[in-house]
């Protein structure tokens, strides 16, 4: 009797990661929870066998939409709907915890709803914070949906973080937003991907310090509250130094910066962006003109030229007459609303 050839483990790996990239993609743009079935099937893959055991667990822990699961790990109790760690911890559960933490790569953090109606006290953070202030070593992309932007936020920074995305952007936030950048820089290197929603232009100061970013992509404000009235002026616009910088959207309505003046300065032009989108309005006229110069000698590939409703015929022609000739010969998709 000849002995069976064992199935490889290569192909079991290719199967847990096609899953596991279905279903991020199934989670975006709008994250929500991940199917209860799924991760059952993946529990009972997990207890089937050894060969399955570790591969369904790091599927099962890839990707997080909540607290909870990670805490369950720690001792808790639930009082009237609000979470709350119980006592002292023992070392025994923060082995498990740190176990478990170390298979996280994706967390979406969302507001409470009917799928996570468990409230966590600020305490929990807290405590947690203590000893574990970088508790995500192996997190690379960290999506944010919820309107408070807090000082809690900063457990969510690892040195293998590839992807920042904050949906919701207020005044309120902007000091713990601008905090939270700044320790990205200084302790995630490998950070490619910045995505920042409402108000998120603000932030520009900062952002264009990650000199490592692939895409970039940053709002203005909220499109339903229509034009503003009166322009925000911000200081120089220093793109330049993103010259590894493949994709860029940027809502730039409303704000007046210095664009054109960098390119003369910029000792190498960035040549490598792919797909640029501007939203603009006759405010920020100024501001796309120098952007387009800026990265003429890219290989854009698209280009997407949104206005709003002040933007008058001859406003959009001067904005197209601002794109440069040296596109054409690589330009495949133009898409115009202005």
């Amino acid at each position: 009797m000849t002995n069976p050839v064992p199935f490889p483990v290569e192909i079991f790996e290719e199967v847990f990661s096609y899953v596991v990239e279905v279903r991020d993609a199934d989670l975006l743009p709008k994250p929500h929870s991940i199917p209860f079935m799924l991760k059952a099937s993946l529990l009972s893959c997990a207890l089937s066998c050894r060969t399955l055991c570790r591969l369904a667990l790091n599927a099962i822990w890839h990707t997080l939409d909540s607290f909870k699961p990670l805490l369950k790990l720690l001792p808790f109790d639930v009082v009237d709907g609000t979470f709350m760690i119980a006592g002292e911890i023992p070392d025994a559960a923060w082995k498990r915890f740190d176990h478990y933490v170390r298979m996280v790569k994706r967390f979406l953090l969302c507001e409470a709803t009917r799928s996570h109606p468990l409230v966590f006290r600020n305490a929990v953070y807290i405590r947690l914070a203590l000893h574990r202030p970088r508790p995500f070593p192996s997190l690379t992309t960290f999506i944010c949906t919820t309107e408070k932007f807090s000082y809690f936020m900063m457990l969510f920074i690892s040195p293998h973080i590839r992807e920042f995305v904050y949906w919701f952007g207020t005044e309120d936030n902007a000091k713990d937003i601008a905090m939270y950048l700044s320790c990205l820089k200084s302790e995630a290197p490998l950070l490619r991907r910045i995505t920042i929603g409402c108000l998120g232009t603000c932030y520009l100061p900062v952002v264009l310090q990650f000199h490592n970013l692939r895409h970039l992509s940053l709002c203005r404000s909220d499109p339903d509250n229509g034009d503003i009235s009166e322009p925000k002026r911000l200081d120089s616009l220093s793109c330049g130094h993103l010259e590894y910088l493949t994709e860029l959207e940027l809502d730039i309505h409303g704000l007046s910066m210095d664009v054109p003046a960098m390119r003369g300065r910029s000792d190498s032009p960035p040549r490598r962006l792919e797909r640029l989108s501007l939203t603009v309005d006759p405010y920020s006229l100024s501001t796309a003109q120098g952007i387009l110069e800026l990265y003429q000698d890219s290989p854009v590939q698209s280009l997407e030229l949104l206005g709003s409703t002040s933007m008058d015929m001859h406003t959009s022609r001067e904005l197209f007459d601002a794109i440069p000739s040296s596109w054409l010969a690589s330009l495949a998709t133009f898409t115009v609303d202005c």
